[in-house]
């Protein structure tokens, strides 16, 4: 019976590939970005159908009507078409689908019943062999012009455009305004005891050169949020960011501060390194230059994978997550790669690629006269944790070799997600020895975190040798977005709790009017930095930021409180005091933990039994009347799910992020 309706079953592919061809030509994109999906999603849809029209024809009144094989041809035509309408644009997707099944059915009909010419047997037959083949070869041209493109864009993106100005709305001695975020940066790793040969010179330069503090207090313990309160002025309840699958808030409720500088004046230049500071995702917002080429372009993929959800089989029949890793897969497979590579030595030795951009991009703005502001982020020491000769091995070459569960991963001689939390779990594993040998893991991946860091340093001396040979005066403020746990409170990593390990971060500021070598007073926040980069410039911060001028005000004023959230917990500081929560709900939240943070910075004694204190209390309810938080917001893309997997971080729930 096969070998009989196998003609027709070619003749449904065969048309179903023909409406292919033809509805590329329709899309919103070049037709040979559209013909391999649209092929495939006609085939699927054809695959489905025939399964269906087997099943009538063997009903014997039935089956002489469906027969022929030009009708089975003109059925697959019209089955690929029924998306059509839609693709045009003319009218909304529910009255399309109805007017384009409706034509296919009339198409459908009118070949059975006039016998529509068809093609013969062998151009069938050869069509429906060669359909996809010839879908995939067009795929793969998609991708080697994506790759072009993505090189020119990257190229055009690290050049400083022309200076457009007339005049300078900004005073001519303003200094230059450099901030440089360090990732996953601990503060007691640049302020505090020291293992017996870790250096750091080019930090203790610039701690001696300006002022800084024992540490300062993150918005959150992951990427976005920490970024979006440092670059905005706003604390955690403000931002309207908790985690990294939260979405930069638009300008109009946050702008950032390179908006800010650049309408008063300032050239504005970014370089990053972490996928999730990319333009992309915001980021970019208010920067004439922003140099973003080492991080992936899966953004690329969110309006071809739009239009495939409205428009074609491919997304009308399959979940949006297959369709997205089939098209990264195949015709955006240059999307997962950045513009620009790393170098032989690749993320080991990422920071010398973030210094080798930041230096190029300083070359530019000092061939022009007006001030700038340059964001600079680097990766480094996030992990994978290791360290490129000659710090590989400076803490570490006398230990003990550690278990093979916690070794390095032998692809890339990095000691990664996997392997890390894999010492977590057991650390708290009810087997001593067990627990032992994860310790010993811990202190391993301790020391190898450090031995980056000892790597950034000198990677760091390098740019601020650029900055001082300019001779131009510039205010530098350097700090990260959240810390990392190395076994306290038997935890790993970051974006598991907010303990102080995950929030405590680095403050060095430098430049005209900050004392040299003075130790600041009081608790910094992130969204201290916005405000005190304006006023270093002379522009006096908005009243909506919420952060202190740290060069004028300092950070000890006595009644300041400290919030900082995720998607699951919020921590807050009032007095000495520290509680810790749980959301239970729009601008709900329940105390679980309270500790007196000055006397138990461990947080080790939890005096919660007897509640929480008045201060605490009334700081909670004030923060919780400015929560601008919505549930709505924890809604992304595809392509940022990616990413956020791409670096590890597969927790839907969000446990361990980046």
């Amino acid at each position: 019976m096969l070998r009989a309706w196998l003609p027709r079953l070619v003749g449904l592919l065969a048309g179903a590939s023909l409406a292919a061809y033809a509805a590329a030509f329709i899309g919103d994109y070049p037709w040979w970005a559209l013909l391999m999906p649209l092929t495939v999603g006609n085939l699927l849809a054809a695959a489905l159908l025939s399964v269906l029209l087997l099943l009538v024809c063997a009903v014997p009144a039935l089956r002489a009507r469906l027969a022929s094989t030009g009708a089975w041809m003109w059925t697959g035509v019209a089955l690929g078409l029924v998306p059509l309408p839609s693709a045009t644009g003319w009218t909304s997707p529910p009255i399309a689908y109805a007017i384009g099944s409706a034509l296919a059915l009339a198409l459908a009909l009118a070949a059975r019943r006039w016998r529509l010419p068809a093609l013969n047997t062998r151009t069938l037959v050869l069509l429906s062999v060669l359909a996809l083949p010839i879908a995939l070869a067009f795929a793969f041209y998609h991708d080697s012009q994506l790759e072009a493109s993505m090189h020119a864009a990257a190229l055009k993106e690290s050049r400083l455009p022309a200076d457009a100005r007339e005049a300078l709305t900004v005073a001519t001695d303003a200094p230059d305004l450099i901030l440089i975020s360090v990732d996953t940066l601990r503060a007691d790793a640049i302020v505090g005891p020291r293992p017996e040969g870790y250096e750091l010179p080019w930090f203790d330069a610039l701690r001696a050169s300006g002022t800084w503090w024992d540490y300062a207090l993150s918005a959150s313990n992951q990427t976005v949020p920490g970024h979006a309160a440092m670059l905005t002025g706003l604390d955690a309840m403000d931002t309207a960011v908790r985690w990294n699958r939260d979405r930069l808030p638009g300008s109009n409720h946050a702008p950032l501060i390179s908006e800010q500088l650049n309408r008063a004046g300032y050239r504005t230049l970014g370089v990053i390194s972490n996928d999730l500071l990319s333009g992309a995702l915001g980021f970019n917002r208010g920067y004439e230059l922003y140099d973003d080429s080492t991080v992936p372009r899966l953004s690329l993929v969110n309006g071809p994978l739009a239009w495939h959800a409205r428009n074609s089989w491919l997304g009308l029949l399959l979940d949006g997550r297959v369709v997205h890793s089939f098209l990264v897969q195949t015709q955006f497979f240059s999307a997962q790669k950045p513009p620009r590579s790393l170098g032989g030595l690749g993320r080991i030795a990422r920071g010398t690629v973030t210094s080798d951009q930041a230096i190029s991009a300083l070359e530019q703005a000092y061939a022009q006269p007006r001030p700038f502001f340059f964001f600079l982020h680097y990766f480094d020491p996030h992990q994978p944790y290791g360290a490129p000769a000659p710090y590989a091995g400076r803490l570490t070459a006398d230990l003990p070799p550690i278990a093979p569960a916690y070794a390095a991963s032998k692809k890339q001689g990095l000691f990664g997600a996997e392997e890390i939390e894999r010492a977590q779990h057991d650390l708290a594993s009810s087997d001593p020895a067990v627990r032992e040998a994860a310790r010993a893991a811990v202190h391993r991946y301790h020391l190898t975190y450090l031995e980056r860091i000892m790597f950034l340093d000198a990677e760091l001396r390098r740019v601020q040798e650029r900055l001082d040979a300019s001779g131009r005066p510039y205010a530098l403020l350097l700090t990260s977005d959240h810390g990392e746990h190395f076994g306290e409170h038997d935890a790993m990593l970051h974006g598991t709790t907010l303990y102080e390990e995950a929030i405590r971060v680095p403050m060095i500021l430098t430049g005209p009017g900050v004392a040299a070598g003075s130790r600041g007073e009081g608790v910094p926040s992130l969204e201290d930095v916005a405000p005190t980069l304006l006023a270093m410039a002379g522009i006096a911060p908005p009243e909506s930021m919420h952060g202190r001028i740290l060069s004028r005000e300092g950070a000890g004023a006595a009644g300041r409180a400290h919030v900082a959230a995720d998607n699951k917990r919020i921590s807050w500081r009032q007095d000495g005091w520290k509680a810790h929560g749980h959301w239970t709900g729009n601008r709900a939240a329940q105390a679980i933990a309270l500790f007196q943070i000055t006397d138990d910075p461990g947080e080790v004694e939890n005096r919660f039994a007897n509640g929480l204190p008045a201060a605490l209390r009334d700081a909670l309810t004030a923060l919780l009347l400015r929560d601008v938080y919505e549930k709505s917001q924890q809604a992304i893309d595809f392509g940022h799910e990616y990413l956020l997997n791409a670096l590890g971080y597969t927790d839907a729930a969000g446990d361990q992020d980046d």
